[in-house]
């Protein structure tokens, strides 16, 4: 717009603009790298290691039952009253 204006004045044509436009400083701002990059940086770059892909999930652990049953510490008739009686009941 600064440029038009001079362009339309016939005195200002032929000299140079550059009085007139104005300077704009150069900011060469660093920015923060982000923590975790930073973290790295300081271990030594290694970065952080991918964990080999298995398709298939981690056992799971045995339940409370299970571990009586193995360490024989339950009998059969408390492991159905703790399971909620267990089976369909027949009534005769």
């Amino acid at each position: 717009m600064i440029k038009r204006e001079l362009a339309k004045d016939p005195a200002l044509a032929t000299e140079n603009w550059d009085r007139f436009l104005p300077n704009f400083k150069k900011k060469n701002v660093q920015r923060k790298k982000p923590l975790q990059a930073r973290k790295d940086a300081e271990k030594g770059g290694e970065g952080k290691k991918k964990k080999e892909y298995t398709p298939f999930p981690p056992p799971m652990p045995p339940s409370k039952i299970d571990l009586q049953i193995e360490s024989g510490g339950c009998s059969v008739g408390a492991l159905r009253r703790a399971s909620g009686g267990g089976g369909v009941r027949v009534h005769e």
